[in-house]
């Protein structure tokens, strides 16, 4: 009788788990490429013979659930455009 109840209780919070990771992670994604906006912010700068040396590329995940299993690709902050071709299962 115990090992049946650990199996729904293991199972409840695995369910709630996923749906909380899911909601929040849906609530920053969208199925279609994501807007640009039209007006960038320019900032003149004075040259004081430093040089700026280049970072990475800031890389973010974006999770969805599409008919009924959860994907995920990866979005290029820096570039603004997906790192992925398509969505993948997981």
């Amino acid at each position: 009788m115990k090992k049946v109840m650990r199996k729904i209780l293991v199972a409840i919070v695995a369910t709630l788990s996923l749906t909380m990771l899911s909601s929040t992670s849906l609530l920053s994604v969208a199925a279609e490429e994501p807007v640009v906006p039209s007006s960038a912010q320019t900032v003149a700068v004075q040259d004081s013979g430093e040089t700026i040396s280049p970072r990475g590329d800031i890389i973010e995940i974006k999770y969805r659930v599409f008919n009924g299993k959860i994907q995920y690709r990866r979005w290029n902050v820096t570039q603004q455009k997906w790192v992925d071709s398509e969505w993948i299962d997981m």
